[in-house]
């Protein structure tokens, strides 16, 4: 429970960083990056203070796998700073380093997953949301029906509104469709975040996570005005995956 709790807060710091609203100090430890992935001028120096960061990693030989990784994501155009994240937050948490190794690994495969799922158009935002929603159990092809209904927009706090409803006990087809249809008709990001905030007063008040979110969303789908769109892509009307109905549990 701790662990869930835990994570939903990094989602809403991480959510509220897409807004700018994450302190200067915190913005001040990010690594470098263009909106591609690849390190501003002076990439070399950038991947070496990657690497440098890792020195909380006792063992030699899993610190070098740790930079490897970083230096494939590197040339793969994959944003480094959730790597690095994830390696520290297992120094933090004094992981076996095997362990943590292997959750780099698995962060290093959701970025690629994420950022070919939503291709053409996708910056490193995008694709570390993606990744987060990855993490919680939501399908790839719920974040490549998210770039369908948003071509033109940043599916980056729409994905971490997601990521933040699953981690709170929202099953995950309840919260796709749910997100899905605001961005269908619109929905902007203060909206979509307010959202995920009220589910969470609802949730403290002891409101069912599924009820909390039906009548949220139905109170602001009845402010917003009815597109001329299509209809909701498929994989979001209903995701067909392996426990797609049951809540997300958090990858490492």
């Amino acid at each position: 429970m701790r662990h869930s709790i835990r994570r939903a807060t990094r989602l809403g710091v991480a959510l509220a960083g897409l807004l700018g609203a994450v302190p200067a100090a915190a913005r001040a430890q990010a690594v470098p990056v263009s909106p591609t992935g690849l390190a501003t001028p002076g990439a070399a120096t950038t991947i070496a203070s990657a690497v440098a960061r890792l020195e909380g990693i006792r063992d030699p030989r899993v610190r070098r796998a740790v930079a490897e990784v970083l230096a494939d994501a590197h040339r793969r155009e994959l944003p480094l700073e959730p790597l690095i994240a994830k390696a520290l937050e297992g120094v933090e948490k004094d992981a076996p380093p095997a362990r943590i190794e292997a959750a780099v690994r698995a962060m290093a495969a959701r970025l690629a997953t994420s950022r070919e799922a939503l291709k053409p158009a996708v910056t490193d935002r995008e694709v570390t949301a993606g990744a987060d929603a990855l993490a919680m159990g939501v399908p790839a092809e719920v974040l490549r029906g998210f770039r369908e209904l948003s071509k033109r927009r940043s599916t980056a706090v729409a994905l971490g509104v997601l990521a933040q409803l699953v981690s709170r006990g929202v099953p995950v087809s309840d919260a796709t469709q749910a997100v899905g249809r605001l961005m269908q008709r619109r929905a902007s990001d203060a909206q979509l975040l307010a959202l995920g905030q009220d589910v969470q007063r609802d949730l403290t008040e002891g409101i069912a996570a599924v009820t909390a979110l039906e009548l949220r969303t139905r109170a602001l789908v009845a402010a917003l005005p009815v597109p001329n769109v299509g209809p909701i892509p498929t994989t979001i009307q209903g995701p067909a995956a392996e426990g797609a109905n049951q809540p997300g549990r958090a990858r490492p």
